[in-house]
């Protein structure tokens, strides 16, 4: 479908869960979970704003930051 996961988005995930120890491109099962929980919800959000499934909507900025927030707060 439209909604596969670009590469930077990984690259992004992946940086952001680095825990210093030298392992590039390793994460531990609990944050592997909590990446993919974190891609699945933003996902369905995303698909809520594209009934179409286009992969492509438009949002104000407002309804962007009420769909990401949750996320962002609680992981």
């Amino acid at each position: 479908g439209p909604w596969q996961v670009p590469p930077f988005v990984l690259q992004l995930l992946m940086s952001k869960y680095d825990d210093g120890s030298g392992r590039r491109g390793e994460l531990n099962f609990e944050t592997f979970v909590e990446c993919g929980m974190i891609v699945k919800g933003l996902t369905e959000k995303f698909k809520e704003k594209d009934p179409r499934y286009t992969g492509s909507t438009t949002l104000t900025y407002e309804t962007f930051m009420t769909m990401i927030m949750p996320f962002l707060v609680s992981y």
